[in-house]
């Protein structure tokens, strides 16, 4: 993925995929979103034919969520949430129940050599906590909704990456915007509009959810040839604070 400038010198984005399934979700989830009101990047050409296929779309604008971004953007991004959650009909790939095999596949086998029994057991556990607090309900998600994902003008929030999106517990992108800032997360409630239901759920569910992502996040590092070291240490230091 890279920036390059147009004909009429309009900065636009490219993002080319060997997936080609994968990049046709993307795109026909950006549209989806588009026309329920989600703020995204606009679909200005999309070459579904060449290899990588290939997708033009607008840049984002605005300012990049961070860990020191004001609490008025935070509240923006679960806003942006709150719309993908309740205007976009599910449909695509589920997380559920292949989340919880593939987190379970990370322990045994990915990670297994990093941790000892007693941290392993802790993890399945966790895994076994979100599972059965899953609600029976689901929605469609953005799959990937970490902060950078989100740009901010004023109190709006636009939405980039949505090649992740899937159905699923709500309570998983609402964990993933949230995970390196745990204090913002009543705020972020409070802007998504969260009912006392989704209210019970986190409080019973989002610490094993912390640790789903973060087993999900060290698997995709390993498959692809990235450092998975400081994650196993976040996972470390999540089993010993909740020791």
């Amino acid at each position: 993925m890279f920036t390059t400038v147009d004909d009429v010198g309009v900065t636009v984005v490219i993002k080319g995929d060997v997936d080609r399934r994968r990049l046709a979700h993307e795109v026909r989830m950006l549209r989806e979103f588009a026309r329920r009101g989600v703020p995204v990047p606009a679909v200005l050409d999309y070459d579904r034919h060449g290899s990588p296929s290939v997708l033009v779309q607008s840049l984002a604008q605005g300012r990049v969520l961070s860990a020191s971004s004001a609490d008025a953007d935070w509240k923006a991004a679960a806003r942006t949430l709150r719309r993908i959650h309740d205007r976009i009909r599910p449909r695509g790939a589920r997380f559920w129940p292949q989340m919880f095999d593939v987190a379970r596949e990370v322990v045994d086998k990915d990670v297994a050599t990093e941790f000892d029994a007693e941290q392993r057991a802790w993890m399945r556990a966790a895994i076994d906590e979100v599972e059965q607090a899953t609600p029976g309900s689901t929605v469609t998600l953005h799959g990937d909704a970490a902060p950078y994902h989100f740009f901010v003008t004023d109190d709006r929030a636009t939405v980039i990456d949505v090649a992740d999106s899937a159905i699923g517990d709500p309570l998983w992108d609402l964990t993933v915007l949230t995970l390196r800032r745990p204090d913002v997360l009543p705020d972020v409630l409070d802007a998504y509009g969260a009912d006392e239901a989704l209210r019970a759920h986190v409080r019973r569910a989002y610490r094993g959810m912390v640790v789903l992502r973060l087993l999900a996040v060290a698997g995709w590092l390993i498959e692809y040839g990235f450092d998975s070291r400081p994650v196993v240490r976040e996972l470390r230091t999540l089993h010993a604070e909740q020791s």
